[in-house]
């Protein structure tokens, strides 16, 4: 028994090994105000330090990804920002062309919808996520939504063992 509880606890680590490391969250406000009933059900279940100051956080709970999380995150961690190239010859130009180009990103969602993401701030990196959309955007439904995501959140970072 000990040995399956072993294996699946690997198993979750190897999965995503980041997500053990996070410790502290910051949260971007999301449609509705799922953040703030986010915030209160992590805090009663222990599971991350929800903080109010972005610096002092691992990772940050956003519902969209795309250019525009890009530039808040560089807004709210400036050594985000990429490196601005500085006097070089045209030969360097020529061989350092492909670091100045601009990345081609997809499109980003529109605000709520559903979808959750936690986000490593410093790479950028999802991960974890979830679609799960309240059913309106009456307090109860976004209260036990909030505790469903982070129900599921927990299974993943806390999981039962296997008999």
């Amino acid at each position: 028994m000990l040995s399956s509880v072993l294996t699946l606890l690997l198993t979750t680590a190897a999965a995503n090994p980041q997500l053990a490391d996070v410790k502290a969250v910051y949260f971007l406000p999301m449609g509705a105000g799922l953040d703030q009933y986010m915030a209160i059900r992590l805090t009663e279940k222990q599971l991350f330090r929800v903080v109010t100051d972005p610096n002092l956080a691992d990772a940050v709970f956003t519902d969209r990804i795309g250019e525009g999380l890009e530039e808040r995150l560089v807004e709210l961690y400036p050594d985000r920002a990429p490196k601005k190239p500085g006097p070089e010859s045209d030969d360097d130009k020529a061989k350092n062309d492909w670091a100045t180009q601009k990345p081609v990103r997809s499109a980003s969602f529109s605000r709520g919808k559903g979808t959750i993401f936690l986000v490593n701030r410093r790479n950028g990196d999802v991960l974890w996520s979830i679609y799960s959309p309240s059913k309106t955007n009456q307090a109860k439904d976004l209260h036990k939504n909030a505790a469903s995501i982070t129900q599921k959140l927990e299974e993943v970072l806390k999981p039962k063992p296997v008999k």
